[in-house]
């Protein structure tokens, strides 16, 4: 459940405006991950799920979602699939195999966040080629749709609206290591219309994959005027740099 005794410092973090909205988005991820639904905690979750900035509000949002399933009886009467990934998912996967069923709700602009982010998380744990093209669509276009078939998440290109959800599809397809993503990845890269959390969140994917592809588009970003995504660039070059050492 994490670590209680932060609570203090990661509501103080949530709190102040002043700070980098990512660095106060990873601030709720860490309430999230603990679950603790002391007053306080839920009071400050609510007020910034209605602030202006959606890489906080959203975070909000699936915060107080998981800490709502952890406390309302149903994390005793549902059971998650296992998850072969070791970190606390920021939502409990939904317990169905079912692709058609997952895609359908990941790509529905008017399910809540959490919602779509406990489908995401279980078509990780399914990690099938037909689960990781679901996933890596769900990063493409910004055409809105609601209630797709499996068929047409193949063939409409869905991106959803959500900076969030596309930033976190992003991680759990490095989680996958999925080799086969790596164009659609390179695709919310290159876009320098799209989010700079997205974009950071792509180059940690690729470094995550690590193929010879994936190093040179990290090297291609790597000067990127966006600073965190060219610091995640030369984090990820880093990493690789390593693995060479070591390899010899």
């Amino acid at each position: 459940m994490g670590i209680p005794e932060a609570l203090p410092l990661l509501l103080e973090v949530v709190c102040d405006e002043s700070l980098n909205v990512i660095l106060r988005h990873e601030a709720v991820v860490g309430l999230g991950a603990i679950g603790s639904n002391q007053e306080d905690v839920v009071a400050a979750l609510r007020q910034y799920a209605k602030c202006e900035h959606p890489e906080v509000a959203e975070t909000c949002e699936v915060a107080l979602g998981r800490i709502e399933w952890l406390h309302d009886g149903r994390a005793q009467t549902e059971t998650p699939p296992p998850s072969r990934f070791p970190n606390i998912d920021a939502a409990p996967s939904y317990n169905t195999e079912d692709v058609d069923a997952l895609c359908s709700i990941l790509v529905d602009n008017e399910r809540p966040v959490f919602d779509r982010y406990r489908a995401m998380y279980q078509l990780r744990n399914i990690g099938t080629p037909e689960a990781v093209n679901a996933l890596a669509k769900g990063m493409r276009d910004r055409a809105a749709a609601s209630s797709l078939s499996h068929a047409r998440c193949h063939s409409s290109g869905f991106k959803s609206k959500s900076i969030l959800l596309r930033h976190e599809i992003a991680t759990v397809l490095g989680q996958l290591r999925a080799e086969e993503a790596v164009e659609f990845i390179y695709e919310r890269t290159s876009d320098l219309s799209e989010h700079g959390m997205v974009r950071h969140e792509c180059c940690e994917a690729l470094a995550a994959i690590g193929t010879d592809r994936c190093y040179d588009i990290l090297r291609e970003f790597s000067e990127d005027k966006d600073e965190v995504v060219r610091d995640s660039c030369v984090a990820g070059l880093g990493m690789d740099h390593i693995c060479l050492c070591l390899s010899k």
